[in-house]
């Protein structure tokens, strides 16, 4: 994509985003509609230009080192017994730098020697975790990336398929972060993790590029082609119909590369240079960049400004239908504004405290049927103990090989479904309010329409999809330091260490294994060590929601935070539906109290002024249905 092609569409979307919003700023008095917060976030990344592209793939696929010898500099570990744990981002810097940044938002520098003992599983205890004082969320490296524009981030994932559940969860999570994606793979054909995974990828962005490393290993050349036809196929099969560009699989030798990078011989590094196939990355790349920021974020940007163009446009419109009714039928629409008035008094704080009253029963039902789920002996605990008793020797040790993901998956299978239910019965009450605020005394719709949909934020309380509105903060997904984040992000921050025990039931199993008694006492005692493990499971991850603090120490534990969160969101909810309800009849009112002829005159000269945005707006959908066509 031409690079003056993408600062023209930036500009000018940029442009029009920023009218619109200094238009409703400006007639203020007017109580026009606010832009939505995926509009303002749009706007924002419009203007800061940030890029995040994540690389991911199958786990010792040489992720790291692709990128050691993209950016000529061997920062990343590598190590052929391990494999990185952590997420490093990296960010264009004129001189290297290195932190290491915790869930908490705290920052610590480190040396470039301690990047392998921070960020590889060569670090990690025999339970999976990070051997550190804290939880970290990602690593820092500031350096040279100087082929790549301005703003761009670069994040280095764990990898999936690792020995760690963990760590797929990780790469999982910062794939909600990216804008586009390099996918790794191997001279292998795909493994069915890769292309169920590439599903959500493409879930996310459209904009993946695929880079085969490791072309340069012994017995492997020959097949090349016919690996890359396979895997080029299997990746059309699972996503192809979401790619804007097909698939094109390039090809490079990170060790041929770093070799040109390191030699002191000219002609042995431009050789080395040229048969990398670096050249074709590094473009491919650049490109990836452009097409992210120059048609796949303005275009996200048009969508959104359309939205708003066309929600202004119509309040405007059903405002200048009033006025103009506003003669003909006063005595009607000042019935229908009394009758509105009349609502919002009976809707008002009075009657939001009743329906806070049964959030609260919610609220305590919710934490009493988890409290009573997870107690040691509770219903999860049985059903455990009871499948315990119903191995003999020969089924055991199968079945304690996978006790630890069982138990893990259950557990968070379990709080998932309590937060469902918990969610349902808010929005239904949120719901309730706002239908009941809308009607007329005699059932019929009221003079202000609103869109019940708008409470559906209630989703972000609990699983955090996109999210754009929390695209700011870097590596949120990852561990964040607001109860939003900490809840929106489940899967990492509160289930990551339930998820590591998955081998522990067979570690224990094998304890016992090599017992010479007599078979009945040995199967008695690894069933008994398995109970145990099944118990004290239970219980960290009942003491995990129910003790353990968050890091600002405004809740008291996890479960009181997530009760908190809902309960906070609810009684802004039941605010804003009001307080918004009763802007637009006093809009209303506004108009009824002015003169007809100048009210439908100021109106008629608004809509005019607004629809000034709409030619631009016009014309950028006619670059990007152009620029479209040539993607394509």
């Amino acid at each position: 994509m031409n690079d003056s092609i993408y600062e023209n569409l930036t500009t000018a979307m940029s442009g029009v985003m920023e009218k619109m919003q200094s238009f409703v700023i400006t007639n203020e008095k007017l109580l026009l509609p606010q832009p939505s917060a995926e509009y303002n976030t749009m706007k924002h990344l419009l203007e800061k230009g940030e890029i995040t592209i994540v690389v991911c793939g199958k786990v010792k696929n040489g992720k790291s080192s692709l990128i050691n010898a993209i950016i000529g500099h061997e920062l990343l570990p590598v190590c052929t017994d391990v494999a990185t744990s952590q997420v490093f981002k990296l960010v264009h810097s004129e001189k290297d730098y290195f932190n290491v940044v915790y869930v908490n938002g705290d920052r610590k520098p480190i040396t470039e020697e301690q990047l392998s003992a921070y960020g590889s599983q060569a670090t990690v205890n025999k339970d999976g975790l990070i051997d550190a004082d804290k939880a970290i969320s990602y690593i820092e490296i500031g350096t040279k990336m100087e082929f790549l524009p301005k703003g761009i981030s670069i994040l280095d994932t764990p990898g999936i398929g690792a020995t760690y559940p963990r760590h797929t969860a990780i790469t999982k999570e910062c794939i909600k972060m990216a804008d586009a994606a390099l996918f790794v793979i191997n001279p292998t054909p795909l493994e069915k993790i890769e292309t169920d995974f590439l599903q959500e990828v493409a879930d996310i962005t459209p904009n993946i590029m695929f880079v085969m490393t490791k072309v340069d290993e012994e017995n492997v050349e020959k097949s090349v082609p016919e690996i890359l036809k396979r895997n080029a196929d299997q990746i059309n099969k699972a996503i192809g119909e979401k790619l804007y560009r097909g698939v094109n699989i390039l090809t490079m030798s990170s060790t041929t590369l770093m070799d040109a990078a390191q030699s002191d011989d000219k002609e042995v590094s431009e050789f080395n240079l040229e048969v990398s196939g670096y050249q074709a990355v590094k473009d491919e790349l650049i490109n990836l960049v452009s097409l992210t920021k120059g048609f796949y974020r303005v275009s996200e940007a048009f969508n959104y400004s359309l939205k708003y163009f066309n929600q202004v446009l119509q309040h405007l419109e059903k405002r200048l239908q009033a006025a103009k009714a506003n003669g003909q039928k006063a005595a009607e629409i000042s019935q229908q504004i009394n009758n509105a008035r009349q609502r919002l008094n009976n809707f008002g704080r009075s009657h939001q405290q009743q329906v806070m009253t049964e959030v609260d029963t919610r609220l305590r039902a919710f934490e009493l049927t988890f409290r009573q789920k997870m107690q040691v002996r509770g219903p999860i605990v049985d059903k455990y103990y009871s499948e315990i008793d119903e191995q003999d020797n020969d089924s055991l040790q199968g079945y304690a090989a996978s006790l630890g993901d069982n138990l893990a998956n259950e557990l968070r299978n379990e709080w998932e479904r309590l937060q469902y239910t918990l969610k349902q019965g808010v929005t239904s009450l949120l719901m309730s309010y706002t239908e009941g605020l809308q009607q007329d005394p005699d059932g019929s719709e009221g003079i202000v329409p609103f869109d019940a949909d708008e409470i559906n934020g209630l989703e972000s309380v609990t699983f955090r999809k996109r999210a754009l509105n929390a695209r700011n903060e870097a590596m949120i997904g990852i561990g964040g330091v607001t109860i939003a984040s900490y809840l929106g992000a489940t899967a990492i921050p509160i289930i990551g260490p339930l998820i590591v025990i998955g081998g522990l039931g067979y570690t224990i199993y094998g304890l016992f294994a090599g017992n010479t008694r007599a078979k009945a006492e040995t199967l008695a005692a690894n069933k008994r060590k398995l109970k145990q493990f099944v118990s004290d499971t239970v219980q960290d991850f009942f003491k995990l929601y129910t003790e353990v603090s968050l890091e600002n120490g405004q809740y008291t534990s996890l479960l009181d935070g997530y009760k908190q969160s809902v309960r906070n969101y609810a009684q802004q909810t039941l605010s804003d539906i009001h307080d918004k309800y009763d802007k637009e009849v006093k809009a209303l009112e506004q108009i009824q109290n002015g003169n007809k002829a100048e009210s439908v005159m100021l109106l008629n000269g608004i809509i005019e002024k607004w629809n000034a945005n709409k030619k631009p707006l016009l014309q950028i959908r006619k670059q990007l249905e152009e620029t479209n066509m040539n993607i394509k």
